[in-house]
């Protein structure tokens, strides 16, 4: 079954895991779905026969080129676009449990990952989409010990590459502490000087037995405006029903700004296929408005990972 590593602590165990291996480790995966679609609004029309492809081509770099330092490279492509650059980031231990960062990461905010090999299920939360940046680009300083981790961070932004002119950086952070191997609870801010732009997420992991539950709280002042801000939450269960299968349900909510009482509910499972190669199967429905406009559908998927 597949083991969630809390965000807080993923950017330290990569560093810890490359600080261990070879000089060069190559990982990567290939991900590919059929997904159906039917929208639920008035004289709507969903896909006739559904969609079939390939989703995402991931390959991913760690080397060591030196004992206290580690450089790791992740290259994505997904059909239609250019290849793209999910991770690149040097990262060199100062001392014992101190890390300084530079470049991009995953952002270590919210209970959601970012690459289908380490999720749940097929699709993103609506946390995870509109309200917590994925990657950051910056500045990064991490310090650990036992199970607290603090970390924090100046960067350009939310998803945002080096830019000219003279925009402001954000700063943010995350406090986390990891209460065993299944149980974390943290959180993690970002704010904007240039667009008054705050970020403020809390998220808790409690596993037990083969259950672990997920919750998440989110929130978002896009500006010094009093109406542009947008509150939500996740909740999150997976059961696993064998060491390899297991099923996840998720409810998620977004209100404020652009939406409307936007609300998700996703059922899901996970099972191997053969080694190296991964089943998902996820049922959703989204319900409530975005931009004004009725969100309500239902979207069918049926995903296969091959990593190595």
């Amino acid at each position: 079954m597949r083991r969630f590593i809390p965000s807080a602590l993923s950017l330290m165990l990569v560093s810890g895991i490359a600080h261990a291996e070879a000089t060069l480790e190559v990982s990567g995966f290939i991900d590919g779905s059929y997904t159906y679609t039917k929208a639920m609004t008035e004289g709507a029309k969903g896909d006739k026969n559904g969609q079939v492809g390939v989703d995402q081509v991931e390959v991913n770099f760690i080397a060591k080129p030196g004992e206290s330092s580690a450089v790791r490279v992740d290259l994505e492509l997904f059909p239609g676009s250019a290849l793209g650059l999910e991770q690149a980031f040097w990262d060199y231990t100062v001392a014992e449990g101190l890390t300084f960062t530079m470049g991009r990461i995953n952002a270590p905010i919210g209970v959601e990952a970012i690459d289908p090999t380490d999720m749940y299920q097929y699709s993103y939360g609506l946390l995870f989409i509109y309200a917590s940046p994925s990657n950051l680009d910056g500045l990064f300083l991490t310090y650990e010990t036992g199970g607290f981790t603090a970390m924090t961070w100046l960067t350009n932004g939310w998803e945002a590459n080096k830019q000219s002119g003279e925009t402001k950086s954000s700063f943010g952070g995350r406090l986390a502490y990891a209460i065993n191997d299944s149980s974390s609870v943290g959180v993690a801010t970002t704010y904007n000087a240039d667009t008054e732009h705050l970020m403020v997420d809390s998220d808790i992991v409690f596993g037990f037995g083969s259950t672990t539950i997920f919750l998440e709280g989110n929130y978002n002042d896009f500006s010094a405006a009093d109406d542009d801000e947008t509150t939500g939450f996740l909740f999150k269960v997976n059961q696993g029903v064998t060491d390899d299968i297991s099923v996840t349900g998720r409810f998620d909510y977004l209100d404020g700004g652009a939406f409307e009482g936007r609300m998700s509910a996703t059922a899901a499972v996970l099972a191997p296929v053969t080694d190296g190669v991964g089943f998902t199967g996820e049922v959703r429905y989204d319900m409530g408005k975005e931009n004004g406009a009725e969100m309500d559908g239902v979207v069918m998927a049926l995903e296969f990972i091959a990593s190595f």
